[in-house]
């Protein structure tokens, strides 16, 4: 086997290995995954104040060199009610944003199998669990940090199937 493979795999199977390990420690303690959205929720929002402010700095600067003083004030307006905006916002707004990228990718799918020549039983199934993923997430939010917590254990799983059949691949 070359040492690219192996040094690949060896990175597979201990990413594996901690997303089965996360997976399911998220499964046992949901309020632990709930934390973790908290705490990446107010990451987001922090990189995208900084974002804003950084875009908004800019932009008003240019206004106000040019004497649209009356632009530049407006600028500066507009993007502190967008950070204030960002940070009255809940965690709760996370399980909306979820729940409609289920519904809206969902009802894509099913759209789209009615395009597809081939593979339009699946296409339709997987339009369909999303719709009732996100119907799930809107009626009851807990389930989210479960679903995540399946998600990161399946990944770990799969992805560790994954680098053992290329290790097996790779040393015939």
């Amino acid at each position: 086997m070359s040492d690219i493979v192996k040094a690949a795999t060896g990175q597979m199977i201990t990413a594996a290995v901690l997303g089965i390990v996360l997976g399911a420690l998220m499964l046992l303690y949901p309020g632990g995954t709930v934390v973790l959205m908290q705490s990446a929720f107010i990451v987001f929002k922090a990189l995208l104040s900084l974002f804003i402010i950084c875009w908004v700095s800019s932009e008003a600067a240019g206004y106000f060199r040019v004497r649209s003083t009356m632009t530049g004030i407006g600028t500066v307006l507009l993007g502190a009610l967008a950070v204030i905006l960002i940070w009255s916002l809940g965690l709760g707004i996370v399980y909306l944003v979820v729940a409609a990228f289920l519904l809206i990718s969902g009802t894509g799918e099913i759209v789209d199998s009615f395009r597809a020549p081939r593979g339009t039983f699946f296409l339709t199934l997987l339009g369909l669990i999303d719709i009732i993923i996100g119907i799930l997430v809107i009626t009851n939010p807990v389930i989210l940090p479960l679903l995540i917590a399946c998600y990161v254990l399946f990944w770990g799983i799969s992805r560790l199937l994954l680098a053992l059949e290329l290790r097996r691949l790779f040393s015939l």
